[in-house]
């Protein structure tokens, strides 16, 4: 009887270990899915609390911005407006140090949108928005940003 809960045992543990084979591997996938892969050149993280606090109430100036204006980006702009209103900015990166940086906000699923700040007189003044046709996720997002060498703007931990 003793042989037959030894084996009976077995059995279930090697139907454990065969359904974690099985499960593990999608559940990684799916994983990686979410957070963008490092593909040799770690973007560097800065931080500043004064441009953090100027990032968060972009003033838009139709006499700086060109988002509204014909043939730009009058049809998107607003859409990245209400996505940066409403759920706020998924991620910021340095473009140029102190003096520009990219606010990205995940208007849907498939969506991604960019605004363009400039940093002038201590004023975050918004140059551009728009929704990039070629980034469809945020691993779109982060492979961008590496081929253009910006540094993600984030808070240290």
């Amino acid at each position: 009887m003793t042989d037959v809960r030894t084996g009976f045992v077995i059995f279930i543990l090697i139907l454990i270990v065969a359904a974690m084979l099985v499960l593990i591997p999608p559940m990684v996938e799916s994983a990686k899915a979410l957070v963008p892969a490092n593909k040799g050149m770690e973007i560097v993280a800065t931080w500043d609390e004064e441009v953090n606090i100027m990032l968060q109430s972009v003033v838009i100036d139709p006499n700086y911005s060109h988002a509204m204006e014909p043939g730009k980006h009058a049809d998107t702009a607003p859409i990245v407006h209400k996505c940066l209103s409403e759920k706020g900015q998924y991620a910021a990166f340095e473009v140029d140090k102190g003096k520009r940086y990219l606010r990205v906000c995940l208007i849907d699923e498939h969506t991604i949108g960019f605004q363009i700040v400039d940093i002038i007189n201590k004023v975050a003044k918004e140059k551009t928005a728009y929704i990039r046709e070629d980034c469809k996720c945020i691993q779109d997002v982060f492979d961008y940003i590496r081929r253009m060498h910006w540094t993600r703007f984030t808070k240290p931990f």
